[in-house]
């Protein structure tokens, strides 16, 4: 009995020093790395800026793609790609495939094959992203997060101040959309919204969880920059989004998950006392917004378009509404284009990552951040989306290792 209670100390004392050995040996490596990690943060912050792009490339897509490129040509380390991914894209790209084929057959003028490039496009950057990012540790991907969100908040920033001062577009882009509505180089606001309150959320986690003082209060200013920011994009998508992740963040300080519970509850209570008022002020809401009554005719249209291809859909095009516009709406926009098929592939991606990542305040809270947007935008297909997704599992992967090697080595 003895002799097996030292074999199991020393399978993982062996463990705990097989792992330092190899931070010893990559730390090089790791450096090196830096470069790739540096370039898709510039990324995630250049997305916004689509009036840049020549067809479908701009320099977020140029770069990102040259970071990838980068990654995978480097030698010396095991690929660790993400099987969730893997799986969702695969089913996923599969039947909008097939939706394509059978769209471009009976339904061409709703159907666009060569959109299969942008998602192709995602499916490759998505999952060499993430093990580009699992390659460095909880405190560089820490850092990573924070050093995004104060580097997008600054640079939209200078942009909002140089469209006051100076000119109103940049290189040829508009930093305004129809002159009200500001864009930051984007041919719409859309994307800078979901890039603002994303990054809104991120600075919002930090600071409640900051204990240097001049550190928090950065964070603070950052959050409030971002946030009048969203507002002068006008997007009350954009808006919603980040309530619900400021919202999750705010549930997830109250570590008793019994305190939860009675929060959530209370809030329920209150919803249902206030459920008439509520619902009025929201319809003025989305009334007062330049596309929200819009939007929800458009999505009345849904149940007919899904029709024409339950299965496999009638792949990447415009669906809403006979081939008119688009449904604005992630979760409809998907099962228009990729079916029952895909919408289960996403579906179960869904449950895979809440059960991934919410053990993890800032993870969780910008999952939901994503997921509000995509109820107004089609969130899925922004450059945004999925770099963040990568950045933030493996960051919650990175913590999670950290946490088996310390159990391993007490």
């Amino acid at each position: 009995m003895n002799t097996r209670v030292v074999r199991i100390q020393n399978i993982d004392e062996a463990r705990c020093n097989q792992f330092f050995l190899d931070v010893d040996n990559n730390a090089n490596q790791i450096t090196q790395y830096t470069v790739v990690h540096r370039l898709l943060i510039i990324s995630i912050v250049l997305a916004p800026m689509t009036s840049l792009r020549i067809w479908k490339a701009g320099p977020a897509e140029v770069l990102c793609l040259l970071a990838c490129i980068l990654h995978l040509t480097r030698r010396g380390r095991e690929r660790g790609f993400n099987s969730q991914l893997i799986c969702f894209w695969s089913a996923f790209l599969l039947a909008s495939a097939l939706g394509t084929v059978y769209g471009w057959a009976f339904y061409s003028s709703e159907t666009t094959p060569s959109q299969l490039l942008t998602w192709i496009y995602f499916a490759v950057v998505s999952v060499v992203s993430y093990d580009a990012f699992r390659m460095a540790t909880s405190d560089s991907l820490k850092n990573a997060l924070k050093a995004l969100s104060l580097m997008g908040c600054s640079w939209y920033l200078l942009l909002y101040l140089y469209s006051r001062l100076v000119r109103s577009s940049i290189l040829g882009a508009p930093l305004w959309y129809e002159g009200t509505r500001f864009s930051g180089g984007g041919s719409n606001p859309h994307q800078l919204a979901l890039f603002l309150s994303i990054i809104g959320v991120i600075q919002f986690a930090f600071m409640l969880n900051e204990h240097r003082l001049l550190n928090k209060v950065t964070l603070l200013l950052a959050f409030i920059i971002s946030m009048l920011l969203l507002m002068e994009t006008k997007s009350s998508t954009g808006i919603m989004s980040s309530v619900v992740g400021l919202t999750i963040i705010m549930l997830f300080t109250f570590h008793d998950s019994r305190t939860r519970i009675v929060l959530v509850s209370l809030l329920l209570m209150l919803a249902c006392l206030l459920m008439s008022p509520l619902i009025d002020s929201m319809m003025r809401w989305i009334a007062s917004d330049a596309n929200g009554m819009g939007r929800l005719e458009i999505f009345s249209s849904f149940p007919s378009a899904f029709m024409k291809s339950p299965i496999v859909g009638l792949g990447p095009g415009i669906h809403a509404q006979n081939g008119i516009i688009e449904f604005h709406n992630t979760y409809l926009e998907l099962l228009s284009m990729s079916g029952m098929l895909g919408g289960a592939a996403f579906l179960v991606l869904t449950v895979q990552l809440y059960s991934a990542l919410k053990v993890n305040q800032l993870a969780i809270s910008c999952l939901f951040t994503l997921y509000a947007f995509g109820l107004s935008g089609f969130a899925m297909r922004r450059l945004v989306y999925w770099l963040i997704l990568s950045l933030v599992m493996a960051y919650v992967n990175a913590q999670s290792l950290a946490v088996t090697v310390d159990s391993w080595c007490r």
